[in-house]
């Protein structure tokens, strides 16, 4: 009897991990193609053009988009262009912090650039659309982005900023005042106290 229940039990296990597996892949965004019409960045970051840009989705399991301007959830669209390369690179990214840290809640991403790049509000850079503003993760967990350093999570902004890494930005932005133990890659730089800007 002891045998037969372990066997079903282990059936039984197989099959939720099964769609639990199911579940996330048919939750999580698809991930853009980049060959057919490759997205080129031209000129710089503050002085540049997008050409055949990529939207980047207003939400899935991992995020959701944030507008620093009303301050309140859903960014613009007009906002939301970037390199092929960089879309691909950060929701695989987004979904790797979640699946570490299951409890944290999603993420509020910020402004990319215009869908044809150039000068964007608010922004003196953002321009060829190889940037992307991410808000850090709050101590409380609310869904918008922090005021204080007091409110950011030391913890989950590390985890975040590793998984992005990992998953192929070149360079990470974070203000100097977020004491995470920066890994390499990840440069402190003035007034992102509640953001983290990945470079492409």
């Amino acid at each position: 009897m002891a045998p037969r229940l372990h066997r079903l039990a282990a059936l039984l296990v197989s099959c939720l991990v099964v769609m639990a597996a199911a579940q996330s892949a048919v939750a999580r965004p698809n991930l853009p193609d980049c060959d057919g019409d490759p997205s080129i960045s031209i000129g710089s970051l503050g002085n540049g053009r997008l050409v055949n840009g990529v939207f980047f989705p207003a939400a899935g399991p991992d995020h959701s988009a944030w507008n620093f301007r009303a301050q309140r959830n859903g960014g613009s669209d007009r906002t939301r262009w970037g390199h092929c390369r960089v879309v691909r690179a950060v929701l695989p990214g987004l979904a790797a912090y979640r699946d570490r840290n299951p409890d944290a809640p999603p993420v509020a991403v910020g402004d990319m650039a215009l869908r044809h790049g150039s000068e964007i509000d608010g922004h003196s850079t953002h321009e060829n659309g190889r940037q992307i503003d991410i808000c850090l993760p709050r101590r409380d967990g609310k869904f918008r982005e922090p005021h204080t350093v007091a409110q950011v999570d030391p913890r989950l902004t590390c985890e975040l900023v590793r998984a992005l890494l990992n998953a192929g930005t070149d360079q990470i932005l974070i203000g100097p005042n977020i004491r995470i133990g920066t890994p390499t890659r990840a440069i402190p730089w003035p007034n992102l106290d509640d953001r983290l800007r990945a470079m492409f």
